[in-house]
């Protein structure tokens, strides 16, 4: 996993970037960060909406036993930019189907995970469309499971705070549209507990810490 990781992150440095054709406004507003009435300023001062796709990777073998080692999640994203700053906010969705493992092996469980993320990103023109960034912030999770075993609950729930790490690029192609490839890294786990009507039944803590690789599209404006 260690190499795995190293790979991408060599991999999102590295990739070549491809400028295509751009106008004088497009030239200025890259160039020179600043606001000027009549020019298009969106990397400079503006707001995006975002619609991304991404594979989740958990990092515990057990999520990664029971639910798959690859889940799909899907995001959407608000931003705010100014200069080489950007405050972003989104919200996850995240689900899975499995068999249980140990007691009730074999048995069908369900898994949603909602996670909304809150942080900073520092963004670095490489050239006239493209961009890369770095950023950090926090998270608040939420994770239900449904199980079809008389060993556990049928429904549980939790909820807890978390973090996040992302890295990637964004390239910029025509009339305020984008493109953006990411690499995250989110540490998040859940923590339950014996239940007072039941406290024959036990249930382990959740790791749902995870590596994710994803792409998105994107407006500004």
């Amino acid at each position: 996993m260690k190499n795995f990781l190293q790979l991408i992150i060599a991999t999102i440095i590295f990739c070549p970037f491809f400028s295509a054709p751009v106008s004088a406004i497009d030239e200025c507003c890259y160039d020179e960060c600043y606001y000027d009435e009549g020019i298009d300023d969106f990397c400079c001062n503006a707001f995006s909406l975002e619609a991304q796709y991404a594979a989740i990777f958990p990092l515990d073998s057990k999520v990664g036993r029971i639910y798959g080692y690859a889940l799909p999640s899907f995001t959407l994203q608000g931003s705010w930019d100014y200069k080489c700053w950007s405050i972003w906010l989104d919200g996850s969705y995240t689900f899975a189907n499995g068999e249980a493992i140990g007691c009730g092996s074999g048995r069908k469980t369900h898994l949603s995970f909602v996670p909304i993320t809150l942080g900073v990103k520092y963004i670095y023109t490489v050239c006239q469309d493209t961009e890369v960034y770095f950023g950090l912030g926090a998270c608040y999770s939420f994770l239900n499971t449904k199980d079809h075993s008389e060993y556990v609950h049928e429904k549980t729930s939790a909820n807890n705070t978390g973090a996040i790490v992302k890295t990637g690029f964004v390239y910029h192609y025509c009339d305020g549209f984008f493109l953006e490839g990411f690499f995250n890294y989110m540490y998040q786990k859940f923590y339950f507990h014996k239940e007072e009507t039941d406290p024959f039944v036990y249930r382990n803590d959740v790791d749902f810490s995870s590596l994710q690789l994803g792409v998105g599209i994107g407006w500004t404006f």
